[in-house]
């Protein structure tokens, strides 16, 4: 949840409650890519539950998530884009409501 209560939006309580059941154990691993911070001292990682099932590419199958690159961490760039235009045309999660807004893909 954001800080700010009025960018917390039904959307991202939903995805947030679904985070949360993956995670229900609390145990996760992480994998770096070539930074293991943003700009902004934010963490990105690769995140994998106790099983070894990546917590990412699961919340891009079910919709509840879309690609955000961040080079140089683009190792998964390829594959990420490809559950994401699965998903996309499955209406899966929010894109079968719009709430993930209208998505330009880029080649």
């Amino acid at each position: 949840m954001h800080p700010d209560a009025a960018r917390n939006t039904e959307e991202g309580k939903e995805a947030s409650e679904y985070l949360n059941g993956l995670l229900a154990d609390g145990i996760v691993h992480l994998e770096y890519d070539a930074a293991e911070r943003d700009r902004y001292g934010r963490i990105l990682a690769y995140v994998y539950d106790q099983d070894g099932n990546m917590i990412n590419a699961a919340l891009l199958e079910t919709g509840y998530a879309r690609t955000a690159t961040y080079p140089p961490n683009v190792k998964y760039a390829d594959l990420f884009s490809e559950i994401q235009a699965a998903a996309r045309e499955e209406g899966a999660g929010f894109w079968g409501t719009g709430a993930l807004g209208e998505y330009k893909y880029v080649d």
